[in-house]
C-alpha cells in the first residue's frame, strides 16, 4: 500500500493506525459554491467495503483568516448500485459555510477496524475554487453541469436541447477527444456516440468541453429513457464517467445535483 505525507500540519509523523491508499477512500468529486441561501460545500466519496462499522468525513480549512481552523464534516450512506458491493458512495451533504471565504482546501478520512485511511491528493491535499468542481486524483473526465435549454417558440429555430459542460484532467498537450455515449433503450440496441467540443481550460487546470443533444423525436424517440456517459480518448488511452455505475439519467437533473 503506497504511503504519502500527512494531510495537516497537525502531525509531524505518521502513526501507524493512519495509513494513506486511494483503494480504501477516494474523492469522486466536490463542490464549494454559493447561492442566494449563502456558501455551502458537498463532496461524493468512495470507500472500499471493509466493516458495516465505518465513519467517512472531509477535513476542511477555509482562506478565511478569521476561520476557525480545520473542521470536520462527517458523510452519509446513500444506497445505490454500489450496495453491498466491494464499494459504497458516500455524500458529504449541502454543508452551511461562512461568507467570506475564496478558496477551501481540504481532504478524505476513513475510520474502520481500528485504521483510519486518507485521500489527501497525493499528499498535495485538495483545492476547491468557489464556484469550480473539483475531482479526484484518480479521475480524469467528470461531468460538471447538466441542464435543458428551451428556446423562444418564436424564435426560428425553436430549439429544445439538452446541454452538457464536461471537466478532464489535462495529460498532455493536446486536449485529447471527449465523446457522449447515449441510448433511449436501455442499451439493447447499438449506442450512439456524440463528439464534444473543447471549450477552454479553467482557473482550476481543467479542461472544458461542451455538448448538445437535440430533443428530437428523429435522434432520441424516448427521451424519458435516455441515458448517458462519458468518455475521454488521448493517445489511445481512455477513461470514463458513467455515474458509478448508474450512467446520467438528464430526465431526473436532481438526482445528479444539477
Amino acid at each position: 500500500m503506497k504511503t504519502a505525507k500527512y494531510a495537516f500540519l497537525l502531525l509531524s509523523l505518521l502513526v501507524p493506525s493512519q495509513l494513506f491508499a486511494w483503494d480504501e477512500v477516494a474523492l469522486v468529486h466536490a463542490l464549494y459554491s454559493a447561492d442566494e441561501t449563502g456558501d455551502y460545500f458537498k463532496a461524493t466519496i468512495r470507500v472500499k467495503n471493509l466493516s458495516r462499522s465505518k465513519q467517512v468525513f472531509v477535513r476542511y480549512l477555509l482562506d478565511d483568516p478569521q476561520g476557525e481552523g480545520w473542521q470536520d464534516e462527517a458523510a452519509i450512506y446513500r444506497e445505490g448500485p454500489l450496495s453491498g458491493s466491494e464499494f459504497e458512495t458516500w455524500y458529504v451533504p449541502r454543508v452551511p459555510l461562512p461568507q467570506g471565504s475564496q478558496t477551501i482546501e481540504f481532504a478524505l478520512g476513513y475510520k474502520v477496524n481500528g485504521m483510519t485511511y486518507w485521500d489527501n491528493n497525493q499528499g498535495e491535499n485538495y483545492h476547491g475554487i468557489k464556484g469550480l468542481k473539483v475531482m479526484g486524483a484518480g479521475r480524469y473526465v467528470q461531468l460538471d453541469s447538466l441542464s435543458w435549454y428551451h428556446e423562444d417558440p418564436d424564435s426560428p429555430l425553436n430549439r429544445s436541447f439538452l446541454r452538457g459542460y464536461v471537466l478532464t484532467r489535462p495529460i498532455g498537450p493536446n486536449p485529447g477527444v471527449v465523446r457522449v455515449g447515449f441510448s433511449t433503450d436501455q442499451w439493447k440496441a447499438e449506442h450512439r456516440k456524440l463528439a464534444a467540443s473543447y471549450h477552454y481550460r479553467n482557473v482550476a487546470g481543467y479542461n472544458v468541453w461542451v455538448f448538445e443533444i437535440e430533443n428530437n423525436p428523429d435522434l432520441i424517440p424516448a427521451l424519458d429513457e435516455l441515458e448517458f456517459y462519458l468518455e475521454y480518448e488521448y493517445n489511445g488511452e481512455y477513461y470514463w464517467d458513467n455515474n458509478q455505475g448508474q450512467n446520467y439519467h438528464p430526465g431526473n437533473l436532481e438526482s445528479h445535483g444539477f
